[in-house]
């Protein structure tokens, strides 16, 4: 209960931030960096609040057949502002425009799978690279899934941490609760979905979601 009342004025505050970071005038550097501190660390307890009100409640699932390629739409363009992307992290999304993507999902819980394993490629990535959302039709085992992949060009995950990373409170970060690959987890079976990663030959790595229609 507590976490809910607290999740309300903490958007508040953090929409009221990212306004004046856009539209505000500054005096000196000094404050302007201040400000996106500032925004940065209120998008951080966003973060960890969802993540925590997600593992603790199990939350209640509300199924639509929704368009999944709109819904990912949605998510970059929020996301093409978020303090993780930019500063020489491009957030690239690739599909096939002929095919349709409808699938029953929980709008919220679908965003936030997808949010957080975007954030955590943005945060494996040291400098420059980009984050690449693919999504496209399979057909597996004589069945018909939408499939969508999140692939970084980071560091990659070392191999004795890939049994590891889907567990709840497993970071390797000194920052986070190690809870955001769980969320994704739990979300994934609300749904029946299938969750995995691999290295990606380049370097970086590939989370994909399967989803039977």
């Amino acid at each position: 209960m507590l976490a809910h009342e607290i999740k309300n004025p903490l958007a508040s505050i953090c929409g009221s931030i990212e306004v004046l970071r856009e539209n505000g005038s500054f005096s000196d550097i000094k404050s302007k960096k201040l400000v996106d501190v500032v925004f940065k660390e209120t998008e951080r307890l966003q973060r960890i609040l969802n993540e925590f009100l997600t593992f603790s409640e199990g939350s209640t699932i509300k199924k639509e057949k929704l368009d999944i390629k709109h819904l990912l739409d949605e998510i970059i363009l929020v996301l093409e502002n978020h303090s993780e992307i930019g500063n020489g992290k491009e957030l690239k999304f690739k599909y096939d425009d002929s095919q349709n993507y409808y699938a029953l999902l929980d709008e919220d819980q679908f965003k936030q799978m997808i949010y957080n394993l975007v954030i955590n490629a943005a945060q494996a990535i040291e400098n420059t690279g980009f984050i690449c959302i693919s999504l496209s039709k399979k057909f597996y085992a004589e069945k018909h899934y939408i499939q969508i992949e999140v692939e970084d060009s980071g560091k990659g995950i070392p191999d004795e941490n890939k049994k590891n990373v889907f567990k709840p409170f497993f970071s390797t970060r000194t920052k986070g609760m190690g809870l955001g690959l769980n969320v994704c987890t739990k979300i994934s079976q609300n749904h029946g979905w299938d969750i995995s990663l691999r290295d990606r030959k380049q370097g970086g790595t590939i989370f994909r979601i399967l989803i039977q229609q």
